[in-house]
């Protein structure tokens, strides 16, 4: 218990930092998740919740990408696909130097920054069609899960058979950093798009 408090300690920190950088910049910010879950039900954490997430719109975090090389405190590392080769989150992980928070999943990633981390999302537009929101959001949802299974080493386990027979033949054909360009495009590809309506939650654990 007294490990996870202090951890949310250091999370609240980073929190409130980002948030500040944030209205230096002109940028807006907001919790999401778990962290803001706990924020409204109690009024801080949820109490067994290890981690905070924030999320940017779209122009917002692009933006946060270019001014963020010049404003990065020492103490921290800004995780990305860019700057670590190893590392494939389809978001920005700010990690704090010199701490390890190492989990089930990114211990298998020993090469890769391990330390006490702070999301960064963005938050994306879709099309304002039903049906073509529909194949954006499933295309969107398997390029994430090809790329994440092609970097853990495990197969696709898709709805069913078939789908997973095929995305398991594209996995094994096609090398990640072709993967992980399809997923991104796939992320943003209505961007630019005039007159949006919908955004959908393109880079969380669950696509929606």
């Amino acid at each position: 218990d007294e490990i996870l408090r202090r951890l949310q300690e250091k999370n609240l920190e980073m929190a409130v930092m980002f948030y500040h950088w944030c209205q230096r910049n002109h940028l807006t910010c907001y919790l999401c998740g778990g962290g803001c879950i706990g924020a409204i039900r109690h009024g801080g954490f949820i109490p067994w919740d290890d981690d905070a997430d924030v999320m940017m719109l779209r122009k917002d975090y692009d933006r946060f990408l270019s001014v963020l090389p010049s404003e990065l405190p020492n103490y921290l590392f800004a995780q990305t696909q860019k700057n670590e080769k190893d590392s494939h989150f389809p978001f920005t992980k700010l990690r704090i130097n010199d701490t390890l928070l190492s989990t089930e999943f990114t211990s298998r990633f020993p090469n890769i920054h391990n330390g006490i981390f702070l999301d960064v999302l963005a938050q994306d537009y879709t099309s304002n069609n039903a049906f073509l929101r529909k194949i954006h959001m499933k295309a969107t949802a398997s390029s994430r899960w090809l790329v994440l299974d092609k970097w853990r080493g495990t197969s696709v386990n898709a709805n069913s058979r078939f789908s997973s027979l095929c995305a398991n033949i594209l996995r094994k054909i096609f090398p990640l950093g072709f993967l992980q360009k399809v997923q991104n495009k796939l992320i943003s590809l209505h961007k630019n798009m005039k007159n949006p309506k919908y955004l959908f939650d393109s880079m969380g654990r669950n696509v929606s």
